[in-house]
Parts: C-alpha cells; structure tokens; sequence
C-alpha cells in the first residue's frame, strides 16, 4: 500500500507541474484585463482566485518557492483591494512580480519539488518516546506500553530528547511531563521549540501534575494532542496511545474534503487515506449537502475560495441542518488575514488549516478533530440515555 500511494503522489506532481504553465499564462492573462485607472470594488477577484489556488496547490505538492512568491503577491492583491483608488506604483510591481513567476517556476523545475512527507499505515510497533525525570513512572509506562506492543525510548531530561529528535529521529508519539528542574513548564517549553526549530508535529500526551489553566495552555500552544494529570490512569492512558498511534482500525475515521483544485484535492485525500482514513473528495461545492448527508464524515474540510459557492457559504447552509450541528468544519486556506479568517469562522468553521499543509500536520490535526468529534456524540448519548 505504501507503494502505490507514493505512486499516485508523485503522478500527481508530475501532473502538476506539466500544467503550471497553463496556471501562470491565466494568471497573467486576468492581470492585463484588469484597468487600474477604471478599478471598481471585486475587479480583483478572480485574479485572487487564481493565484489563491496556485499558492496552495503548489505548497501542497513541494513547489515552495512557487506557492510562496505567489502567497506575497495575494498579500500585496489583498493590500490594492482595500483602496477605493489603487496605487499604481504597488500594481505595476504586481505585474512584474507575476512575470517573474514563470522564472521561479523553471528554477524548481530544474530542482525537483521538494518530497513530501508523509505517514503510512504499518504493521511494525509504533515507537513513543517517554520523557519524565521519574525513573519509576518511565519504567512503569514503558513495561504497559511494551505489553501492547509498542517501541518506547525513555530520556531523564527534554534536552536529551530534543537532541534526538534534531538528529532527525522522530516517535510515533511523546509522553512528556511537564514539570522538570529547568521549569514547571519545560516540557511543553520544549515540544513548543522544536516544533518551530525543525517544522514538525510532534503528537503528544502531556502527563503533569498540574492542573492549571497556564500549564494546559502551554501544552495545548505546543500543539498537545492530550494532557492527562499524574497520578495516571493507565487504562486511559493506553486507551488514548491507542487512538493517537493506531492508524487503521475496525472503525476508521470518515473525512470529506471539498475542494475544486483537483490537484489539491486528491494530495488531501491521498495523505489521509495513507493514515487509514476513509476519504471522500468533492471537487463541486454545490454537491456538499447532498454528498454529507450520504457519507456523514467525521470531519470535513473545506476550500475558502471556490467560484461556485465558497467555504463560509457552504458552512453556514450545513449548520442549518440540526444533525450536522456536531460536524468539525475546517476551512483550507493561504489566507494570511485575521479578519477575514474571523468573519469565515462566524459562518460556523471552527478552525482554520493554512495551505501549504505538510501531510503529516495535516493527517495529526484531522485525527485529532475527528476524536473529538466522536467523544463528543458518545458522552451526548451517554447522557442522553440518563434521562
């Protein structure tokens, strides 16, 4: 399985990149229809809409250098469009900068797109790092942990674990404390450096005896996927190990992506399928109602800017729908602006994944909204059944 889905990735690539000159020649085809002197209010739309797909599908599939020079050019659209009366000077450096587009595309042609990385279902043990300063504690979760058949590694200190990790040896998953004699929150302190140093995900079970409302924080701004208070309950714990480590199970979890990139689309569905999800990609927003009602996804993901009907649209009409209300909606975007990610999330987002998504970020962030989504509708009927 993990043969053929680095297959389809790299067809997918090979796909794209036959086609970037067909994306660059419209992009500057729909900048010399526009007038600056005669500008009017959405005269820049499409041109945004073209170079939004662009910026994410080029991310997605490894062209950075492409995806970013196009991701500074919708800041500098978004910045014109602002301006009853564009400056000149800003859309003329625009033009130039679209140009300059179809060299940067060449140099990479020339380099390769970078390869993606990508977490595949496999039978060998999952490995979890263990991270405490209770040599007692590590023992004792390392033997459970061993019982079910994981791997585990345990480090005294976060200096040594993060010393391995930028060695380039990665975990399945961390068990890290919080508290250490370098800070009570050194270990969230820890994950949260690394996180930005090297560009990862590191999925986590933070394990402290904290329980305040500043150590959750901290572990949750790291990126903590759970955080269980000492003394732990082993049976939850490995319950959770379980969830976040197992890939495939009896259950998968069921995911919907919409998107009208089909580029994008099916990188999405194959870097999620490669985690064990059962996927299904939509690449016309006017079927999403229809599609959901029939598949009933755990999660669904939604494309920001489509001609047809965009991400906030579609939202807002499933909220309507009192057994939809429960449904994760993240909304897929490069768009950089608070405001407009605020005024997208009033429609009933409830999260934002900004293109270029690594696969294994984005695979993490979608398990972890689909387990809550599922706790969530268990502990309803689990309380609805007391009444």
């Amino acid at each position: 399985m993990t043969s053929e889905f680095k297959k389809q990735l790299s067809q997918l690539t090979a796909d794209f990149k036959q086609e970037i000159p067909l994306r660059l020649s419209a992009i500057k085809q729909e900048y010399q229809l526009i007038n600056p002197k005669k500008w009017h209010a959405g005269a820049e739309k499409k041109l945004y809409a073209l170079l939004h797909k662009l910026a994410g599908t080029a991310g997605t599939l490894g062209w950075h250098a492409l995806s970013e020079a196009s991701s500074e050019l919708l800041k500098q659209l978004s910045q014109i469009s602002a301006q009853a009366t564009p400056d000149l000077s800003m859309w003329e450096k625009i033009g130039l900068t679209i140009f300059d587009l179809e060299q940067i595309a060449e140099i990479q042609v020339i380099k390769q797109p970078d390869e993606l990385e990508m977490e595949f279902p496999s039978t060998v043990g999952q490995l979890i790092f263990i991270v405490d300063d209770d040599n007692t504690l590590t023992e004792l979760l390392a033997n459970t942990l061993h019982n079910k058949g994981y791997i585990t590694e345990q480090f005294n200190s976060p200096d040594d674990f993060a010393q391995t990790c930028r060695n380039g040896h990665y975990p399945d998953l961390v068990l890290m404390d919080m508290d250490f004699p370098d800070g009570a929150f050194a270990g969230g302190e820890v994950i949260a450096q690394l996180r930005h140093e090297l560009d990862i995900h590191l999925p986590s079970i933070f394990i402290s005896k904290h329980d305040s409302m500043e150590s959750r924080l901290t572990a949750f701004r790291a990126g903590a996927s759970r955080y269980l208070l000492k003394p732990v309950n082993l049976e939850q714990l490995c319950r959770l190990t379980d969830e976040l480590c197992t890939p495939c199970g009896e259950d998968p979890y069921r995911v919907m992506v919409v998107d009208d990139d089909n580029y994008t689309l099916h990188a999405f569905v194959i870097a999620l399928e490669a985690a064990g999800m059962v996927v299904e990609g939509v690449n016309n927003p006017l079927e999403v109602l229809d599609r959901v009602r029939l598949f009933m996804p755990d999660v669904l993901l939604l494309d920001v800017y489509m001609p047809e009907a965009t991400g906030p649209e579609i939202a807002a009409v499933l909220r309507e729908e009192e057994q939809l209300s429960w449904l994760p909606i993240l909304f897929l975007s490069v768009e950089t602006d608070p405001s407009k990610h605020a005024l997208a999330l009033a429609h009933g987002g409830d999260d934002f994944l900004m293109k270029p998504i690594q696969p294994n970020y984005l695979q993490e962030a979608v398990k972890a909204r689909a387990w809550r989504a599922r706790r969530n509708r268990q502990l309803m009927r689990a309380a609805l059944a007391t009444l």
